[in-house]
């Protein structure tokens, strides 16, 4: 699959520019979505109920298909003809519809093993008063994972805007749903009626923006080929073990209490949003640079690249840790403080935000890590170092099972984090310290610098004591964007340690 010669470089940013733009619209739109949820909901039986509504068809597409999708079929449709793309894409979407639809047909004929494995702490008294719920939320499923193949051809064909609002388009479906039910029983039937059409919209708007060369009439569907099969089950194990581990603590936590489920989901959306929108792009980015230096034979220039997007994305996730410790409690009580969210409700979701936000440095050494691997075609080398990573987690999780903690569940889930950034900085041969290590005297001067000024302002926090959240949030804000940017100036001051031709 060939694209557009001499304006694909011009191209590069803008297109990067539109990516950006549109997750940073679908991240927001996820936010006022939660704001919603928690107004409607709370920290609730309901509340939990809501949740696995919500989430249960990005879920499961996300787990079985969605990540290895993305790594496998992108680069294999931009190294096929047209022709044996689109009979690529038609054997794709038929096996997907096929197999999704089946689940989905599962899900409706036995809700109860579905909740008993995704929230075990859950009455069965809300299995059977939701059933009809759970079987609008049915309808979604294969609609979610047709959509996974056609972000992937459109992607491919580097159409990022209509792909990119497919999560605008869902969430403001889910909100209207929301806003239009006048009680807890009606709300939870109207949301699972604007998940069905969220996703019908979705998936009916990628469809019309294919490009004709998508359902070439002389290609006919064929097998899949086996190094196609091969790298989407590399890709999909280490994306579903990562994705599978919040949710199996987030079950977990069901055990503790009622509204556990509920106050993990807001805290988790919260701290994905600066996820979604900085160290995602970020590893985004750094994969398709990176993927450019190997295809060159470029390897000393791979290894600077990596070095210096693994420290700015690190000292973005700092920018974000600091303000975002201060300042958790203003940011849930002014984005969430509303309707059925209780001050203890409020309290609960501030202390899991506060002990998902530590994870983030850790997550953003993973994206950038997980960028090099892939860049280099090893996704089955950060299969096993997330398989091992994985394999850690009923140890890491059992004080909280044993306690009945939801605080200690969240722990679990960062120092989860924690060995994963580990493994795959070893996996990947990112060295830490020395000359060529991305933990240098420099980048320990930068963290100094981040934290200097977090402190600063946390103690002009105490001596204000200022009460309106919405003036601490904007503070907040102000903090993050200043600890963001001084440590780039004095980038941009210090001379590079070693540098290929195409990074100056």
């Amino acid at each position: 699959m060939r694209e557009g010669g001499p304006g694909v470089g011009r191209s590069f940013l803008g297109a990067g520019a539109v990516l950006a733009l549109t997750l940073a619209a679908g991240r927001l739109s996820g936010l006022l979505r939660e704001m919603q949820l928690a107004a409607s909901f709370g920290v609730t039986s309901n509340g939990d109920l809501a949740v696995i509504l919500l989430t249960l068809p990005d879920l499961l597409v996300n787990v079985l298909l969605a990540g290895g999708l993305s790594a496998a079929l992108v680069p294999r449709l931009r190294a096929l003809s047209p022709l044996e793309a689109s009979s690529l894409f038609k054997s794709t979407m038929i096996g997907v519809a096929a197999f999704f639809t089946a689940a989905a047909a599962a899900i409706v004929v036995w809700p109860g093993a579905t909740f008993a494995i995704l929230a075990p702490g859950m009455a069965a008294v809300d299995v059977d008063l939701h059933r009809r719920a759970l079987g609008a939320v049915a309808l979604a499923i294969p609609l979610t994972a047709i959509t996974g193949v056609t972000t992937a051809y459109l992607n491919a064909h580097q159409r990022f805007f209509v792909a990119g609002c497919g999560t605008l388009i869902f969430n403001l479906c889910v909100i209207g749903a929301l806003l239009v039910a006048d009680s807890s029983i009606a709300m939870a039937l109207s949301l699972a009626l604007g998940i069905a059409l969220g996703a019908m919209l979705r998936a009916a708007s990628q469809l019309a923006a294919l490009p004709h060369s998508a359902w070439e009439r002389r290609a006919r569907p064929g097998r899949l080929d086996g190094p196609f099969v091969r790298a989407f089950m590399a890709a999909t194990g280490a994306a579903s073990l990562m994705l599978l581990v919040p949710i199996v603590v987030r079950a977990l936590a069901s055990l503790t209490g009622a509204g556990s489920i509920a106050s993990f989901n807001y805290a988790t959306k919260l701290v994905e949003v600066p996820v979604g929108i900085l160290i995602s792009a970020a590893g985004t980015v750094a994969l398709a640079r990176l993927s450019e230096h190997h295809a060159r034979g470029d390897a000393a220039g791979a290894r600077v690249l990596t070095r210096d997007s693994l420290q700015r994305t690190i000292l973005l996730s700092l920018a974000v840790l600091g303000p975002g410790l201060l300042f958790a409690d203003a940011a849930v009580a002014a984005l969430l403080g509303r309707g059925q969210m209780s001050v203890e409700a409020l309290h609960r979701v501030s202390v899991l935000t506060r002990l998902a936000l530590i994870g983030l440095p850790f997550v953003a050494i993973v994206a950038i890590a997980a960028a090099s691997l892939n860049a280099q075609g090893r996704s089955v080398g950060m299969l096993r170092g997330t398989l091992w990573a994985a394999l850690a987690l009923p140890l890491l999780a059992l004080p909280g099972v044993l306690l009945h903690s939801e605080r200690y569940l969240m722990l679990a889930v960062v120092a989860f984090q924690a060995v994963h950034s580990v493994l795959l900085l070893r996996v990947a041969r990112i060295p830490t310290l020395g000359p060529a290590g991305w933990l240098g005297p420099t980048m320990l001067g930068r963290v100094a610098l981040i934290g200097a000024l977090t402190a600063v302002v946390g103690v002009l926090d105490r001596i204000l004591l200022i009460e309106s959240h919405w003036i601490r949030l904007v503070v907040a804000t102000a903090t993050f964007a200043v600890a963001a940017a001084l440590p780039l100036r004095v980038w941009r001051g210090s001379p590079p340690a070693v540098e290929s031709p195409d990074d100056r």
